[in-house]
């Protein structure tokens, strides 16, 4: 009053939103009322058109609604002229643009656009094209955009060079945009391919594509897109390892048996030659890296030569106390001498960009992957110092810290042995911070000679992943974690098959209790 304004109270502005919703539900159940009863009655006409145009113009995320109408289009499609089609589809494509005007990341409206537009007589993907760099200046992490730029580029035959330079771009406007990483890594196979065919880029590229990373964490080291590309370059999907065949890495031949463990998963199964002849048996695959082989040679001592064969080449088997064996060390140097020394650089610059952002985990994240792409036995004790410091800087994720330390472990005492580890009767993994069981392809032979092994002072929670140790004789898990979980204990340690074992120690366990294990004491027969 008395020229002042009116200001709405909270409760009356709230009165006026419920209403407006109540009126908004009420228009949306009656326009779902009507089609469904249109659809009831098999009635694909303009009708149904116009009543889910009204509805989707208002919410584009209903799918049902967009079925409905590319049944219609397809009805259509048997009985329109392809002007008359042309133009419908025209009309549709105007309608998505408006649904994704109000909601841009519709997966609905952008999937529907794709599938009328290849109604069309003569789509114009081009200017699908367009399109897409205008919804993308207003949103760079569009991913539903990304995606329909994949799909429009490949109907209008845009070159992957070219959709590699838009990459560029959106990457230099922002390099923070995960996404523009991500339809960057896909492009890099098609435009920058390796021309040995060793790895999935060219050294070169895959070198300057480090030095963009490094660029980005320079700028902003807690940004994390950069650095997740970064880690699939580091990756083996980009290594030389990776094109290359499965490499066998142990082989032993036994009475009655013969092993082959394989550094990755290996699909083909080798093959066995005793003095010339192939030995017949059927292959079987133990697991993705180990393939086992049953056969009838009686005394191995006799063999004058054995040798087997795989996709990745040849071994001759040696004499040994066990059998007849070969044992390969696993080549850590997984990629190229040019990308080495970008890597060691990398390593560098992250060592000195520490000094600057002391707190910064993804420079240690990224430190810790360097050192163990560049040389797992060198760097070890830094890598574990890593660890330790991003445990204390990011609790959260201790778990997984913890895991990387178990794996990295298991890959330095693997250095070590130089291979041989697997053919040895005593094997102690002692003191080593373990969490979990790794590389246990590598150990093909503890399975068949390991007699005692050691995984005392360890971090031990489960043991779901120990393999199946018919020969074990000695076993201690003392002072690890093992979870108190009724019957947990037990039955991790029968599913190792621990058919020969004399001594078992779980003392200084949460599950220490004998009463936890006490059917498993029954069931195994101890001397």
């Amino acid at each position: 009053m008395h020229g002042r304004l009116k200001v709405r109270t909270t409760e009356q502005e709230q009165a006026i939103k419920r209403k407006e919703r109540e009126q908004k539900v009420k228009a949306y159940k009656a326009a779902m009322g009507r089609i469904m009863k249109i659809r009831g009655n098999v009635e694909l006409n303009d009708e149904m058109l116009i009543l889910t145009r009204e509805v989707l113009q208002r919410n584009p995320d209903i799918y049902t609604l967009w079925n409905i109408r590319r049944e219609i289009f397809l009805s259509f499609k048997k009985e329109k002229s392809d002007e008359e089609m042309g133009k419908l589809v025209d009309n549709e494509v105007k309608l998505t643009e408006n649904c994704l005007m109000n909601n841009q990341k519709s997966y609905c409206a952008w999937h529907h656009r794709g599938w009328v537009l290849d109604l069309h007589p003569e789509p114009k993907w081009t200017r699908e094209l367009a399109l897409c760099t205008e919804f993308l200046k207003q949103d760079e992490r569009n991913f539903h955009c990304w995606d329909y730029l994949r799909l429009a580029a490949a109907k209008s035959g845009f070159s992957p060079l070219k959709q590699f330079e838009l990459s560029d771009e959106k990457i230099k406007d922002n390099f923070s945009n995960y996404s523009a990483w991500h339809y960057r890594s896909k492009l890099l196979p098609l435009t920058h391919p390796d021309p040995e065919g060793n790895a999935l880029i060219e050294p070169r590229q895959h070198s300057y594509e480090l030095g963009q990373v490094e660029s980005a964490a320079y700028t902003d080291p807690n940004d994390s897109s950069a650095w997740f590309y970064q880690r699939w370059l580091l990756g083996r999907d980009c290594s030389v390892a990776q094109r290359q065949p499965p490499k066998p890495l142990l082989c032993w031949l036994g009475p009655h048996k013969a092993i082959v463990s394989f550094s990755k998963h290996s699909r083909l199964a080798p093959q066995l030659f005793v003095d010339g002849q192939t030995v017949e048996g059927e292959w079987m695959m133990e697991s993705k890296y180990v393939w086992v082989l049953k056969h009838k040679i009686g005394n191995v001592d006799l063999i004058k030569k054995a040798e087997v064969v795989t996709e990745g080449g040849r071994l001759e088997l040696q004499p040994s106390s066990i059998g007849l064996v070969a044992v390969v060390a696993e080549d850590s140097q997984e990629h190229n001498q040019v990308v080495m020394d970008t890597l060691k650089g990398q390593l560098k610059n992250c060592k000195l960009l520490l000094t600057l952002t002391p707190d910064c985990r993804w420079t240690y994240l990224t430190a810790v992957f360097l050192m163990q792409a560049i040389d797992v036995r060198l760097f070890h004790g830094e890598t574990m110092e890593f660890l330790d410091k991003l445990i204390q800087l990011d609790p959260l994720r201790a778990g997984h810290y913890d895991d990387l330390r178990s794996k990295y472990v298991m890959e330095f005492k693997l250095s070590l042995m130089e291979g041989s580890f697997g053919v040895q009767e005593s094997v102690s993994l002692s003191q080593c911070h373990l969490s979990s069981l790794y590389h246990f392809n590598q150990l093909a032979l503890v399975r068949e000679m390991c007699r005692k092994l050691d995984l005392s002072h360890n971090c031990l929670v489960t043991l779901d992943s120990m393999p199946g140790l018919p020969a074990l004789e000695w076993l201690d898990l003392s002072d690890n974690e093992l979870t108190k979980e009724p019957g947990r204990v037990d039955k991790n340690l029968r599913n190792a098959n621990l058919t020969a074992l004399k001594s078992l120690s779980v003392q200084d366990n949460p599950c220490s209790d004998l009463l936890d294990i006490e059917d498993l004491l029954q069931t195994l027969s101890f001397k």
